[in-house]
């Protein structure tokens, strides 16, 4: 089994912080044992990361509906199967992120 490949981008930005701000940032980074960069990138990403959309009840209903459909029927597939194509969706994510 490979390992999954992690893309990143880097990107360089000079920021101008007070002297407290920036204390405070370092202080933490140490505090977690990781550099400020990172720590900057994992508060830029809390923030941009999508706001969990909720689904209707209705459309929930409906998803499960057809879903039992489909087990009654035999169109299934195996948990080794569904794991493969939830690595490749993220994979082909993944890859349309570095391509941004």
């Amino acid at each position: 089994m490979s390992t999954p490949t992690i893309s990143t981008k880097t990107l360089t930005v000079q920021l101008t912080l007070s002297k407290k701000l920036a204390r405070i940032i370092t202080q933490e980074a140490q505090d977690r044992n990781i550099s400020v960069d990172v720590l900057i990138s994992q508060y830029l990403e809390a923030y941009y990361e999508p706001e969990y959309e909720d689904t209707p009840d209705e459309q929930i209903l409906a998803d499960l509906r057809e879903a039992f459909k489909d087990v009654k029927a035999g169109r299934v597939s195996s948990a080794r199967e569904f794991l493969e194509e939830l690595k490749r969706m993220d994979e082909e994510e993944e890859d349309a992120d570095w391509n941004d």
